[in-house]
């Protein structure tokens, strides 16, 4: 099993725009990323309480998204921020995994396994997420800042037990 290189191809296009006197800025990014030939260790135990590590290769990704962000200083002391950023990012093809058993005699046996990725969405990371800041600055060299951050689109990350099949048919992992 020769491991590949990991690809990534990624389009990044933005507009920033600023009012006149400086005091409003807006900014606008969309995003597109392909990861491909990824490399991932999933970590299991075995039925006798050993731990264990799965190696799986060949696994591709999409990450697609938009962010805006808006400031506006409404005087001298009173600064607004927002911000808000909606991704979608998931599992195109499905990846195989390769499990070493280690053995009391030194020898060690491989197994391979197919794993039903494909339209899983990527976990560990919100997708989506937004901000609203206020900045107070009552006197020069003091600044009090109150943010609001919300997170959504959170997904767990995928256990490598759910999603395992025998590489003919994915088994319907719930998703």
């Amino acid at each position: 099993n020769i491991l590949q290189n990991e690809k990534f191809n990624a389009f990044e296009a933005g507009l920033t725009t600023r009012s006149n006197d400086g005091t409003m800025v807006g900014k606008m990014n969309f995003y597109s990323t392909t990861w491909t030939d990824r490399i991932e260790t999933k970590y299991v135990q075995n039925l006798d309480g050993d731990d264990a590590i799965v190696y799986l290769t060949g696994i591709n990704q999409q990450h697609t998204g938009i962010e805006t962000e808006f400031s506006a200083q409404l005087s001298d002391m009173i600064r607004l921020d927002f911000g808000i950023g909606i991704g979608s990012w998931g599992y195109t093809d499905d990846a195989t995994g390769t499990y070493k058993d280690y053995q009391a005699d030194g020898s060690e046996e491989e197994v391979s396994y197919a794993y039903d990725l494909d339209g899983l969405k990527v976990g560990d990371m919100p997708q989506n997420n937004m901000i609203f800041g206020l900045t107070l600055t009552p006197i020069d060299g003091l600044k009090i800042q109150t943010l609001y951050r919300y997170y959504d689109a959170h997904y767990a990350n995928w256990s490598i037990s759910g999603f395992e099949y025998d590489g003919s048919a994915a088994d319907g992992a719930i998703r």
